[in-house]
């Protein structure tokens, strides 16, 4: 039993820390296209991503 909450407490933390990172990422190389185009289509779509990600 003890084994297994460890074991939880692990996966959870590197779900959280991926939650984080994965969308933070994503946002500077979102805007960093953003800044070069600035066309709607690229900004709807990171819009899309950020919804996915904290949904």
């Amino acid at each position: 039993m003890y084994k297994t909450e460890v074991h939880c407490c692990v996966r959870g933390r590197n779900l959280s820390r991926s939650r984080t990172w994965l969308p933070s990422m994503y946002s500077a190389l979102s805007s960093g296209l953003i800044g070069r185009h600035f066309n709607l289509e690229s900004f709807n779509i990171t819009s899309q991503w950020m919804v996915l990600f904290r949904s």
